[in-house]
């Protein structure tokens, strides 16, 4: 790359970010994005900071916040880049996505009225803690079970879901009577016999009872057919037919229905007797709350029959909501359900044994497969086309609301009357029972996904010792010490511990004197000496007898800062000396993230992976602890020796830069061989649903089929529960693959498997141009079916930092470079021509409507973006179906032909985000604005495919916004910022005042028309208290600005 060309990428980078990249991120931002670092010894510079100091036309340098932070000369070429980016608060920056968690206040309301009054105190609340994803993000949700008469706000109002992915709301205002309907949906002749037959029918199906705002939408889904309203007036009367239960006296549809009780024999005259597959009795039902509004918002249980609002503080798919509360009636299916006969005991036990072991749901459509290949037995595919039939073993979701084929099925859980945060045990780390102390506070865990901790100590990967670090856990104890420093100074003879037993509780002095901690006597070792085990610090060290204070219980409130956890997949290695070492090395004394993948009840330590963030490219602390247990002696070609010849190499992978994926002959390709046919005949015997994968993380060692055979695979990335990336480390490839497709290593091949170094051997042809972009399909075409999986001689020319091996490769005596077609592709060669494709569908908005939102992206008060919550979840779900089609599919490789204001998808950060295309760059870099999460983003042009009509039904998730009730025009930088703090990254609740149409607001977008919003925010996060944005901002108004944005 020349030096013309290295300036143009360098401004590039530097663009991207408003507020400039550290000197020292400098290289790491640059070799993301070009695959190489900058050659400025090769320029004649003996440092970075020389050679930027010498092209000011490119880089400006300031010292900020005690660094140097490099900037981005603005130049006529890309000034309306960097006024792009400037409108935002800052640009994303590599690595994990940072989680916001907020707690909320479910708001109940009356869903039937348009606007209700807000009103502060809300009494009667139940906090219960919901676990979204995964994985990974912890939300509170305060439940109400009391409806107050003065509704909070109007909540999302009740929606039917119709086929031929058409949308339909049904405004319910005050009573059942006013329904509006379009004609296609209403009945030619009201017949009240079959709609009684047909109530029956669906009752029996319910039998723990019915919402009678869920009614209109399960006869529709059950019956094709939209129930008449006068039914709805006379179901009082039909007290043969059903009964209805009045829960709350004003509000009418807060009513349940469910079938009758058998008549009693009595001498009195009975009603008309029910139908005969009524007769049994049902049991009584159960309720939490009653419902708020008709569509439920995602919770984590589907089954549940409660409503409830949550929201979701994170950009990320993995971390965005991802389950439903279902609707459990399979779409388009016939009035009569006896066609298909229901599931034998056997099947219905073996389908709940298959749903425990995926909490985040199971797709339909891997059902018969993942069943067949688990129990030996094939799944009866017709109960797939009705699945009420499956509603009392399973709840049932419809995620794609254009897709009614796709559904997902849960397991039904009871709910829990009362949930608590998940804690640490009270016990302290060092194990030893607490002496005379009746009660200990226990340590709740954070609510990040990530948090820092600092390791102290490490006796095996099933124990390890850390602290949390941040608000509340550290500075909470450093306070404590300081408070515990101010008591004991004040008396000049503090009382000592005078006879200190195992296990007893005690107050420390430093060496110095100046400095306390609380500890544990854990040894007596003499007279004067005692072995005490530093509870908040995690470390045991041996002190005076006489050093021990009494400590008093008001120092007992903090809970112990030290707590201990167990490693994910290290389990049958815990006390390996090599994986100790590794973790002392690695680990121990360092501050590191931690993600906790279970936490596991009663006394069981939770599981949790941990991440060393310190570096370019983040360490997997448990898979360096993993591969530590390799035997690199099964591999008799390493290290690789230049100039040396290899025979009978074989390619197992080409990737899309022209990278090959070597296997070289040893003794653990040979190994490997053996143990993975051992593996074919164990799985293709056994009947055992042990080795299903219920539990992924990164870096987790399983197996997957590639090309219908078993073989290693690490998870290196996950998005939500469902879908993952992973590596086949022997092949060399990269795929996304769903989590049913994944088995655990069966036990007695795990260490055989496990201590085998990972065959794949990254190498790139010599007499080739650096690859800097992806190769022509024709070129990848030619060497796939020229040198996949078939014998090869390979000779070592030399190493590379950054390529690995470079080789000269020949196949039957001819060298591959030599007749490789034109690897390379020129600008505008042959790409393909997206064929026209459908607009999506817009969401549907109107004034005076109230709404749960996210704020993922604000400026000021004039311009943020808001996402509904009420489809969220199926953004994620989608999310993931656009993961699995581009990075599977082949045929979606190709780089489509670019046009300005048209809808595309785009891999930014491993995820596909449908984005709209705002300019081409010559650097190659294109300008992206997400459709989904309304953020500017620069991303190489490979990275770009056609959208196909699939991903186009769900409407475009990023509206456009502006604060009601302030005046708009020039916001001060300080107003902006505070605006900022109290939305961005926050759920709100959004009161629309008005909304203006793409005609109104900006013509000729090509794809995408867009709208504005002007809407009220408030924040319900606080227990008492309702907080409206626009009333901060408008004090805020009445201050001098100082300067403007």
């Amino acid at each position: 790359m020349d030096g013309e060309s290295i300036k143009k990428m360098l401004r590039s980078v530097l663009l991207s970010s408003k507020e400039g990249v550290s000197i020292g991120r400098l290289q790491t931002e640059y070799r993301s994005l070009c695959g190489e670092l900058i050659p400025h010894s090769k320029l004649g510079h003996h440092s970075l900071e020389d050679f930027l100091r010498s092209i000011p036309s490119v880089v400006r340098l300031e010292h900020r916040m005690g660094e140097m932070r490099c900037f981005a000369a603005i130049c006529k070429e890309t000034r309306h880049i960097a006024e792009m980016v400037a409108r935002q608060k800052s640009s994303k920056k590599p690595g994990r996505s940072q989680l916001v968690n907020c707690t909320m206040r479910f708001k109940p309301s009356n869903p039937y009225m348009l606007n209700g009054a807000f009103h502060n105190v809300l009494p009667g609340n139940n906090l219960m803690m919901l676990y979204i994803s995964d994985d990974f993000c912890c939300l509170y949700v305060n439940l109400f079970e009391s409806v107050d008469s003065a509704p909070v706000l109007n909540k999302n109002r009740f929606s039917i879901p119709i086929p031929r992915n058409q949308a339909l709301s049904v405004n319910w205002c005050n009573n059942l009577t006013n329904i509006s309907l379009s004609p296609w949906l209403q009945p030619e002749v009201y017949n009240p016999e079959l709609v009684q037959s047909r109530l029956s029918d669906l009752l029996s199906k319910h039998c723990s009872g019915l919402w009678l705002s869920k009614l209109p939408g399960v006869y529709l889904e059950m019956f094709a057919q939209a129930i008449p309203p006068q039914a709805l007036q006379q179901l009082d009367t039909w007290s043969h037919i059903c009964m209805v239960e009045n829960l709350n006296s004003s509000n009418r549809t807060d009513r349940l229905l469910y079938p009758p009780l058998p008549p009693k024999p009595t001498a009195a005259p009975s009603p008309p007797s029910p139908p005969s597959h009524l007769a049994a009795p049902c049991p009584p039902p159960t309720y939490l709350f009653s419902p708020t509004s008709a569509e439920s918002s995602p919770v984590k249980d589907p089954a549940s029959t409660a409503s409830a609002s949550l929201w979701s503080p994170s950009r990320s798919p993995g971390f965005a909501p991802n389950m439903p509360t279902a609707v459990s009636n399979a779409a388009g299916s016939p009035p009569n359900s006896s066609a298909v006969s229901p599931l034998s005991p056997e099947l219905q036990d073996r389908l709940l044994e298959l749903l425990s072991k995926y909490s985040n749901g199971l797709w339909t459509h891997a059902l018969p497969q993942l069943f067949l290949d688990t129990y030996k037995m094939a799944f009866p595919e017709a109960v797939l086309g009705q699945l009420s039939l499956l509603e009392d073993i399973c709840s049932v979701d419809y995620p794609l609301s254009h897709d009614r084929s796709k559904a997902i099925l849960y397991e039904r859980r009871e709910a829990e009357s009362q949930r608590t945060e998940p804690c640490c045990s009270t016990a302290p780390a060092s194990g030893v029972p607490v002496l005379g102390v009746q009660a200990l506070p226990s340590l709740t865990l954070p609510t990040e996904q990530y948090p820092s901790v600092l390791v102290t100590e490490a006796r095996g990967s099933d124990r390890v010792t850390v602290r949390y670090v941040g608000k509340g856990y550290s500075k909470a104890q450093e306070s404590m010490e300081n408070a515990m420093l101010a008591f004991y100074t004040q008396s000049p003879t503090p009382d000592t511990l005078p006879s200190p037993a195992i296990g007893q509780l005690a107050a420390v002095t430093g060496e110095a004197g100046d400095e306390l901690a609380r500890v544990q006597v854990i040894e007596d070792m003499t007279s004067e000496k005692v072995k005490v085990y530093y509870v908040d610090y995690g470390f045991s060290m041996e002190v005076s007898s006489s050093s021990l204070l009494v400590l008093p219980q008001d120092f007992l409130t903090l809970p112990f800062q030290a707590t201990t956890v167990q490693l994910a997949g290290l389990e049958a290695w815990s006390s390996k000396p090599v994986v100790v070492s590794a973790l002392e090395r690695l680990a121990v004394g360092r501050i590191l993230l931690m993600e906790t993948v279970e936490v596991c009840p009663g006394e069981k330590l939770p599981l949790v992976v941990l991440y060393d963030t310190s570096q370019d490219d983040d360490l997997n602390i448990n898979a360096a602890c993993r591969k530590a247990l390799q035997d690199h002696a099964a591999q008799d070609h390493a290290p690789l020796i230049v100039s040396s010849r290899y025979q009978d190499v074989w390619v197992t992978n080409v990737s899309s830069d022209g990278f090959l994926s070597c296997q070289l002959p040893c003794r653990g390709r040979s190994s490997l061989s053996g143990l993975l046919a051992k593996i074919e005949a164990f799985f293709s015997n056994q009947v055992t649903s042990e080795c299903l994968v219920s539990q992924p993380f990164s870096g987790k060692l399983c197996l997957a089929r590639h090309r219908g055979k078993w073989s290693r695979a690490e998870i290196y990335n996950l998005h939500g529960g469902r879908v993952m990336d992973v590596v086949f480390i022997d092949l060399g490839v990269s795929s996304s693959i769903e989590v049913t497709e994944l088995r655990e290593v069966p036990p007695p091949f795990l260490t055989d498997l496990t201590v085998l170094p990972a065959q794949a051997v990254r190498c790139f042809l010599a007499d080739l141009d650096r690859p800097s972009g992806p190769w022509s399909p024709e070129a990848l075409l030619w060497i796939r079916q020229t040198v996949l999986n078939m014998p090869c001689t390979m000779k070592v020319l030399a190493h590379h930092s950054a390529l690995g091996c470079v080789c000269a490769l020949s196949l039957n005596g001819q060298s591959v470079s030599a007749v490789l077609p034109k690897a390379r592709p020129e600008a505008g060669d042959s790409p393909s021509k997206p064929a026209p494709l459908n607009l999506c569908i817009c969401l549907s908005l109107q004034a005076g409507q109230n709404m749960d939102v996210f704020v993922p992206v604000a400026c000021h008060p004039g311009h943020f973006v808001v996402q509904p919550w009420q489809d969220l979840y199926k953004l994620v779900v989608l999310m993931g179906e656009m993961v699995l089609y581009y990075n599977q599919s082949q045929t979606s490789s190709s780089i489509p032909l670019l046009h300005k204001e048209h809808v595309y998808a785009a891999k930014i950060d491993r995820n596909w985000h449908r984005v709209l295309l705002k300019g081409v760059l010559s650097t190659g870099l294109v300008s992206v604005y997400e459709l989904d999460y309304g953020q500017y983003e620069l991303v190489s042009s490979s990275q770009l495919r056609s959208l196909i009509p699939e991903f186009r039904q769900l409407p475009f998730q990023a509206v456009t916004a502006q604060l009601a009730g302030v005046p708009h025009g020039g916001w001060s930088e300080e107003a902006s910022m505070v605006f900022r703090n109290h939305v961005e990254k926050r759920a709100l609740v959004a009161q629309v005042e008005s909304v203006h149409e793409g005609s109104e607001v900006k013509a000729g977008l090509g794809e995408v028309s867009e709208r504005r919003l002007t809407v009220f925010l408030v924040d319900t996060s606080e227990e008492d208290n309702d907080v409206w944005i626009h009333n901060i901002m408008t004090d805020l108004c009445e201050l001098p600005a100082t300067s403007t944005i």
